[in-house]
């Protein structure tokens, strides 16, 4: 084997390696999960300059998030019971508009799958946030959600407010 044949054998045995990384760590399930709460804080937020366009295409957007029914336990937010995804996302962007400017972050997400195809996922969840009266709005809240993969997609199943101790 001469150096010029043994250095392209290394440099595709390194492609090939870099690239099965590349898709496991896209197939992660766990990486998605944490990406679906990613876009769906990112598809949440709002901005001042908003239209009322853009929010409609949130809204149709943000039904794709969820399981048909789903089961939400926010009654501090006024959503309890099974709803629709079409009920979700009416009611969100009603409190939506409420607001001038609207950022949802989460953080600390534990994430477990007790079986293929369901993840279990602990979130801390940071609402802040302008109301369009010009209030400052900043809230921590404790969350568990159930999530299920359907046709490759994890989906909001449920999701509680957890009451967090005080001291």
């Amino acid at each position: 084997m001469t150096a010029g044949r043994g250095l392209w054998l290394t440099a595709a045995l390194a492609a090939l390696l870099a690239l099965s990384v590349a898709v496991w760590h896209h197939r992660n399930p766990t990486r998605q999960v944490v990406r679906r709460f990613a876009s769906l804080a990112t598809l949440i937020d709002k901005d001042a300059a908003e239209s009322p366009i853009q929010a409609a295409i949130r809204s149709q957007q943000l039904q794709g998030y969820f399981t048909n029914p789903a089961e939400l336990q926010t009654p501090v937010y006024g959503l309890a019971g099974a709803l629709t995804p079409t009920d979700i996302a009416s009611q969100t962007m009603s409190a939506r508009a409420f607001f001038l400017t609207l950022s949802l972050r989460f953080q600390d997400l534990h994430v477990t799958h007790p079986s293929r195809g369901i993840a279990e996922a602990t979130v801390t969840a940071r609402i802040e946030g302008q109301t369009s009266t010009g209030d400052a709005v900043e809230e921590i809240r404790e969350m568990q959600c159930v999530l299920h993969r359907e046709s490759g997609t994890w989906r909001f199943a449920s999701c509680k407010l957890v009451d967090v101790l005080k001291k």
